[in-house]
């Protein structure tokens, strides 16, 4: 397998100081060794109640705290985790959050909130949606997975699974939301906890083959597929050319795009590294 050369790496990074968020720059820091930015960076999208908002997921605008957004913030935080006092005020906070304070639609998180529909967004996150279970198995997950099993909110994510497993339709999975039931395998598996679901090869692509991997074992072949892909097609300037529709008028789709361009960027890198597959000087 070929690997990311030296000098496509020097773009990318450059790339990333110059015109990136400031989360972007610390996922690219904590990639090269300094990690201490991170949850600094990660801290300034977080609201006063615990949740998270101000565009950490590019695709919602909304400032204010969701369900959807938190989530997303603490797999960035599972994913480029860090052990200090600051993480774990940080992510007692998020979960209050999410066991106290967050909006549900019969005991379920939802990813389209009414507040969204106020500020810009893609039309997922659009209000009302049809509703859907995998949300809340993400967020019982990663409860599962970032705490021990003597915190107060690890105990009550096992409640909430248990009032809604014989609930769960694979039906309601698909390629864009199968990671949140791969964070719930992962969660189970970590409390020892017998079940029997499983991830549908049929739902793998190459767009979340690497990220349910964080989580489950997939098949090596697929995985090597997944980065012989990303080597093939990052360009000369250390950039992933990346299409987006929001399937409305929002005028931010364009400045979306602009920022996934830079997030793919940096998470792509992550993989790359973490797979041994980037050039050294």
């Amino acid at each position: 397998m070929k690997s990311l050369s030296f000098e496509i790496q020097q773009n990318l990074i450059t790339q990333i100081l110059n015109k990136a968020q400031d989360i972007d720059v610390a996922i690219l820091s904590y990639i090269q060794g300094e990690k201490d930015f991170f949850i600094d960076a990660l801290m300034l999208y977080q609201n006063n109640n615990g949740g998270f908002g101000h565009n950490l997921y590019i695709d919602n605008y909304n400032p204010n705290s969701t369900s959807f957004t938190t989530l997303y913030a603490l797999k960035l935080l599972y994913k480029f985790d860090v052990s200090s006092k600051l993480r774990d005020i940080l992510v007692n906070k998020a979960f209050t959050y999410l066991y106290h304070k967050a909006y549900l639609e019969d005991d379920y998180y939802t990813m389209a909130e009414p507040d969204n529909n106020k500020y810009a967004h893609s039309q997922e996150f659009e209000y009302p949606a049809p509703k859907n279970i995998a949300l809340t198995l993400g967020v019982i997950g990663i409860t599962l997975l970032l705490l021990d099993s003597n915190k107060p909110y690890y105990k009550l994510a096992l409640e909430k699974y248990n009032k809604i497993k014989d609930n769960i339709k694979l039906e309601d999975i698909n390629s864009d939301n199968v990671i949140d039931l791969a964070i719930l395998i992962a969660g189970l598996n970590k409390a020892k906890i017998t079940h029997d679901l499983k991830i549908d090869p049929k739902l793998l692509n190459i767009n979340n083959i690497l990220e349910i991997n964080d989580y489950v074992d997939i098949n090596p072949d697929l995985v090597k597929e997944a980065l012989d892909t990303l080597l093939q097609n990052i360009n000369s300037n250390g950039l992933w050319d990346y299409e987006l529709n929001w399937h409305n008028s929002y005028p931010e789709a364009d400045v979306a795009t602009i920022k996934w361009t830079f997030r793919m960027a940096v998470i792509n890198f992550y993989y790359l590294k973490k797979y041994n597959l980037v050039d050294y000087n």
